[in-house]
């Protein structure tokens, strides 16, 4: 029905955001880790599924209703 989906959505949004969250926590305790981040995120491979992943989620709440 609906409301699963919905529900997914919500989950999988606050799954994103607390992985965020935590990535950014990490990156300021350990300058090491925020090196590795920054090399990981330089990456246009990464930067591309990042970027369709972010898309996807944006138009998955647009076109919802």
């Amino acid at each position: 029905g609906r409301n699963a989906e919905t529900e997914k959505m919500m989950r999988l949004v606050i799954l994103v955001a607390v992985t965020v969250i935590v990535v950014l926590l990490l990156v300021r305790l350990f300058p090491r880790f925020h090196a590795q981040v920054r090399r990981v995120l330089t990456s246009p491979f990464v930067r591309r599924i990042l970027f369709g992943v972010v898309l996807r989620i944006i138009r998955l709440l647009i076109f919802r209703r």
